[in-house]
């Protein structure tokens, strides 16, 4: 014989968003929407460098059967892609150092141009 089954009370957690909500007093649903948007963020930072990264977010709830209560644990996890680093091209010295500036291109003679005794004026586009 089965044992028959009441209505739930008013305040049952009836599916997973709302024991979510519940868990931790709502902090296991903050620190999750902070990891999704950090999540978020680096994927976007990868779009824009034109990378093709993945990343993942999970959310693991575990549940204990002890003395008539259920005990409820639950644990975030991200996998975030590496972060996005710029390249930089340097050039080989004839000395064998590294340098921004390409050892075989010349210097160009710049040089200090002195205002004429004129007023200025506005050149038309």
């Amino acid at each position: 014989m089965t044992d028959p089954v009441s209505p739930p009370p008013p305040d049952a957690i009836r599916n997973f968003s709302q024991l979510v909500a519940s868990l931790e007093d709502g902090q296991l649903n903050t620190d999750a929407s902070t990891k999704l948007e950090e999540l978020v963020r680096v994927l976007n930072d990868a779009l824009h460098a034109g990378q093709k990264v993945s990343a993942g977010l999970t959310v693991s709830v575990k549940m204990t059967a002890d003395r008539g209560l259920i005990e409820v644990t639950a644990d975030i996890k991200t996998k975030l892609p590496p972060d996005v680093r710029r390249r930089t091209m340097l050039f080989i010295t004839n000395s064998r150092f590294l340098s921004k500036r390409d050892p075989h291109q010349p210097d160009l003679p710049f040089r200090t141009v002195a205002v004429g005794p004129g007023p200025l004026r506005d050149v038309p586009a």
